[in-house]
């Protein structure tokens, strides 16, 4: 059985790594709007790579104790 902790930590690594892929995925459609010149949805895009980007650093797991 795993422990509330442990569980927890396995769930922020999963939003974590989510959070990660989005910002990388968006950066890459950000920078193809923006090489079409679509301007706003560029714009748009790099506010959800902003946010996918925060959602990762909050969700980071904590270091484990040496």
């Amino acid at each position: 059985m795993v422990s509330a902790p442990a569980a927890q930590n396995h769930d922020l690594k999963k939003k974590h790594a989510a959070a990660e892929y989005i910002a990388i995925e968006a950066s890459r459609l950000a920078r193809m709007a923006n090489a079409h010149e679509f301007t706003l949805l560029a714009y748009l895009i790099d506010m959800a790579v902003l946010e996918a980007w925060r959602e990762a650093s909050e969700s980071e797991p904590p270091p484990k104790p040496e």
